[in-house]
């Protein structure tokens, strides 16, 4: 004769679920504990703050090259394409 199942809907016993939480709990009886979160917005700020001084680095270097350009091809010849070069590169 077949044994017949209860339903999972109307029995009391636990579900899967229930049965996985209550093991883990076993697993973990404490909660982790909370980080300190830093100040709203001192995150985003700093941010800001490293990527304006990076985009500011990169500026100022292709300033440079742009500048020196003319005195380095004359010193160093080489003409339009080692120009490019050193900018480029």
């Amino acid at each position: 004769m077949r044994e017949v199942l209860p339903d999972p809907v109307t029995s009391d016993s636990p579900t899967w679920f229930q049965t996985r939480v209550s093991l883990m709990s076993d697993l973990y009886p404490h909660p982790p504990t909370q980080m300190a979160s830093p100040a709203p917005g001192s995150t985003s700020r700093v941010a800001l703050a490293v990527s304006t001084l990076g985009f500011f680095v990169i500026t100022l270097d292709a300033l440079i090259v742009n500048v020196a350009l003319a005195s380095i091809g004359v010193q160093l010849g080489g003409g339009t394409a080692g120009q490019q070069w050193i900018v480029d590169g």
